[in-house]
């Protein structure tokens, strides 16, 4: 499977993150212990772990497991979040705080929604989020995952517990 380089909803720009990200990405979120509550890393402390981690989305991508989007918005080049889709169908999704509450995430979920959904090698499209994190719910479900079930002590999160949490799984269905 092969990911598209770039894919444009009305407000967003979405593209391959690439390593001159890694100062904007740390700025904007992969340091904020708000943003990065309920997922399954820690606040990155210096930007070298950010370059690492887009060293790896670069690896993914080339070996065609896991596709990375850079969000921005369409008038500025600067990354203010980031959507992933692995070839198994995980998404996931992260978006600095400055842009919660405007539906910003929604519209990017749905544009890699909308392109996993035409890829033959995906059959299912699915994502968890904490029970604690109603909002990442919302964005699921507005980009039409539909509930499917409570997951009991499923999903780490290190900056919310050290014990496994409960989490609720969203998904799309292909026919």
């Amino acid at each position: 499977m092969v990911a598209p380089d770039r894919i444009e909803t009305p407000r967003l720009i979405l593209r391959a993150p690439c390593l001159d990200d890694a100062d904007a990405i740390f700025a904007e979120y992969a340091q904020d212990p708000i943003v990065s509550k309920y997922l399954v890393w820690k606040p990155h402390r210096q930007v070298p772990e950010t370059r690492a981690f887009l060293q790896r989305c670069k690896e993914e991508r080339l070996a065609g497991r896991s596709f990375a989007f850079v969000v921005l918005k369409k008038n500025n080049d600067h990354p203010i979040g980031m959507v992933e889709i692995g070839s198994d169908g995980c998404l996931g999704y992260v978006l600095g705080q400055a842009y919660w509450g405007q539906g910003l995430m929604t519209e990017a979920v749905k544009a890699v929604v909308a392109w996993a959904s035409a890829q033959d090698s995906i059959s299912k499209i699915w994502a968890t989020c904490d029970v604690g994190n109603p909002a990442s719910a919302r964005v699921m479900e507005k980009a039409g995952l539909k509930f499917e079930k409570a997951l009991p002590k499923h999903s780490h999160h290190p900056n919310v517990s050290s014990e496994l949490r409960d989490a609720l799984k969203y998904s799309i269905i292909k026919k």
